[in-house]
């Protein structure tokens, strides 16, 4: 809860906490993102005042190595931890002085008029943090209208207990206690670097987009794990697997849709601002997201909202009534509000359900979408948001929805500026965006649709194809299309594809390259629920949505299907049930797998760790290096005087032979090569040379003894 700011001293700043200072500007139409500055106790920093650009809090403790700052402002890390985990910059931003925020602030002012400031000290004891907050909004000059902050204009009362700091008596304490905080800082030197003129040191922004720090971990929310018996997934069953994710090496989980909806898989909603009863109450659903932030991880659900189910309101009471305050919500294409745009599927329950397209270019639609994002990000609109979403994957995300020449221009006419909208709130949000086209690169969602990350499904296609020249090829094609700050999502099944391990008929050698391939190549890795344990499915090619039930089955999380905490929903309901994948006692759960340090838990368990250990797997360049080996995929990945060889073999054959010479930078004649997969010496140099044997679809995690 933000709380009146009041004097911070030795005793109300604990050694453990941050003092955080920041102007959130905001205004696209000054080009001038987040500035944000970091004050630290004179202790910690030598007195020295940081400018930088939005730096996400995390929480932390005596006992924490993580910050939220760059790591080279700070001493060294402590005992126990092989470096600082830090967050940083989510894209690159402008970054001001003191001086030149304050200049930019009298000319937005200027330009658009009083802006509302919200000032106030926020303390968590549940995180052991506090920080004092600064935040100035400006309207966006695209949409005089449509305010840029909640606390202008909005009617909140939709919302649980919207701030207060409409009060003007409220807002002048607060900035007189913000003036009574700076007059001390000035007193104590801390700002003497701006009070001379000057401007302060500021860390670079990072190119490598944070989410490179981050292992996605996907959930078919109905089919993941069941707390209460009704054989239905819920909030509270992932809940308790948190520490089942956080032992793989999960940082972010990411939600399918959790809307209510007439379909099993929620993805054409019946409202957009409640969530699936089966699954929980929104209550259950934030203490879901508290205890995931608890822990240091994230949550992103999947939106997509350009359509709705036909028991949607919008649809109900606008449909022939052209009269109905939802009249523009759904695109009709026939008069008085009749042809819906859309289709009608059949559920796997036999039952026909419609689907209609929602009118995204209406004002009214656009200003509900706007509200709807904010809300999930923080839904008590107080600042901290422990129980909000920390970002978004945006389903099907296409200029031309549908390709029928109705809603065009949506990248930058409507997500960009939505997305824009919901970092006003919150910069720390991530956005992960579909490509509609699985042929693509994503690269036009990156430059114009404000999203950080999209699907690299090239890469994926090649990948399930086993083929090294094509995977060599995707890889080089994925890097030349991304552009810098951005990222891609490395995976290689999803709900929406063929399980992998059926794709390669079971074989556990090409599971394990799969694997290494997902987890260690540049980019962010996408795990599906029951990946890590080898879950097979393949789609059916029926007429209803039960077709993609086979990859969504129950999470085998013992060596029974119908054991403890199955979410067996779809039990004696089709064929995708009498013909279903998983069978008790087939070796594939966590209860068979856990204790087997050969299983392919254990391998992508270990793949995890070291990309969290390892800031050349994690961080690093990426680089293929060229080969006189046919069937060998090897890549180096390279961060600072780290570096590794990834070694793949993509043939049934052994392969023994030598790699080019400086194959590592760091690499000298007669020093042995350890494989981080298997901690033995697996090549060694000679004469400048690696030389190597790698077994039949063998892979490989070379480094320097």
């Amino acid at each position: 809860m933000i709380t009146p700011a009041r004097p911070m001293n030795e005793a109300t700043m604990p050694t453990t906490s941050f003092g955080v200072l920041f102007l959130d500007i905001g205004m696209r139409a000054l080009s001038l993102r987040s500035v944000t500055a970091v004050l630290e106790a004179p202790r910690r920093n030598g007195g020295r005042l940081i400018w930088m650009d939005w730096a996400y809090v995390l929480p932390h403790r005596p006992d924490d190595c993580r910050v939220a700052m760059n790591s080279k402002f700070f001493p060294p890390p402590t005992p126990g931890c092989e470096e600082w985990a830090v967050e940083p910059i989510p894209q690159p931003r402008q970054t001001l002085s003191i001086g030149a925020a304050l200049a930019q602030g009298s000319a937005a002012r200027a330009a658009f008029g009083q802006f509302p400031p919200l000032v106030g000290l926020e303390f968590s004891p549940e995180s052991g943090r506090s920080l004092v907050q600064q935040r100035v909004f400006v309207p966006d000059a695209r949409y005089p209208h449509h305010p840029r902050s909640p606390m202008q204009g909005r009617d909140m009362q939709q919302y649980r207990q919207a701030s207060s700091l409409g009060s003007v008596s409220a807002a002048l304490c607060k900035l007189a206690a913000l003036a009574w905080l700076m007059a001390v800082l000035i007193a104590v030197g801390w700002l003497l670097p701006a009070a001379a003129g000057h401007t302060a040191d500021a860390p670079a922004a990072s190119p490598a987009w944070r989410a490179e720090k981050e292992v996605f971990y996907l959930i078919f929310v109905r089919s993941f794990a069941d707390s209460n018996g009704d054989h239905i997934g819920d909030f509270k069953g992932i809940e308790q697997k948190l520490p089942y994710l956080q032992a793989l090496g999960a940082t972010s989980i990411l939600l399918t849709p959790i809307v209510p909806s007439p379909m099993y898989h929620n993805y054409f909603a019946s409202r957009f601002d409640d969530v699936d009863r089966a699954y929980g109450d929104l209550a259950s659903f934030r203490h879901l997201a508290k205890t995931l932030h608890s822990r240091g991880m994230r949550i992103y659900l999947d939106e997509e909202i350009q359509y709705t189910a036909e028991t949607h309101p919008w649809w109900a009471e606008s449909a022939g009534h052209p009269e109905s305050k939802y009249s523009d919500y759904i695109l009709y294409g026939g008069p008085g509000n009749t042809s819906p745009e859309g289709w009608a599927g059949e559920t796997y329950a036999g039952k026909s359900e419609g689907v209609a397209m929602v009118n995204l270019q209406a004002p009214a639609v656009r200003h509900y979408f706007d509200d709807l994002f904010v809300w999930w990000v923080d839904p008590h609109r107080d600042g901290p948001f422990d129980e909000g979403v920390d970002g978004f994957r945006i389903d099907h995300m296409m200029d031309d929805l549908d390709g029928k020449g109705k809603l065009t221009n949506l990248v930058a006419g409507f997500w960009a500026p939505l997305l824009s909208h919901v970092r006003t709130v919150n910069p720390g949000i991530s956005v992960v965006a579909e490509q509609a086209d699985w042929k693509t690169f994503g690269d036009d969602l990156l430059n114009r649709g404000d999203v950080d990350i999209v699907y690299a499904f090239p890469l994926r296609t090649a990948i399930v194809s086993l083929d090294r020249d094509a995977i060599a090829k995707a890889i080089k094609s994925t890097q030349d299309k991304t552009p810098a700050g951005k990222g891609q999502l490395i995976f290689i099944e999803n709900h929406d594809t063929d399980r992998f391990a059926s794709v390669v008929d079971g074989d556990p050698r090409k599971e394990r390259l799969g694997a290494a391939l997902t987890i260690l190549l540049k980019g962010t890795p996408l795990i599906y629920y029951g990946q890590e344990i080898g879950m097979k499915g393949k789609q059916l090619h029926g007429r209803s949505d039960g077709n993609d039930i086979p990859v969504r089955e129950a999470f085998r999380w013992t060596h029974s299907v119908d054991g403890p905490g199955s979410a067996t929903w779809y039990r004696d309901t089709g064929p995708w049930w009498t013909d279903r994948f998983g069978r008790d006692d087939d070796k594939i759960s966590v209860e068979e797998e856990q204790r087997d340090p050969a299983s392919l838990l254990a391998f992508y368990r270990r793949l995890l760790a070291l990309r969290h250990s390892r800031k050349d797997l994690r961080e690093g360049d990426q680089e293929i290096v060229a080969t006189d080996q046919p069937a060998l995929l090897v890549l180096r990945r390279a961060y600072g005087p780290r570096e590794s060889l990834l070694v793949m073999n993509f043939s049934p054959s052994q392969v023994t032979g030598r790699l080019p010479g400086n194959v590592l930078r760091v690499s000298q004649d007669g020093r042995a090569l350890r494989d981080l997969l298997t901690n033995t010496n697996s090549a060694s140099m000679e004469n400048g040379r690696v030389q190597i044997s790698i077994a039949p679809f063998g892979v490989q995690l070379l480094t320097v003894q």
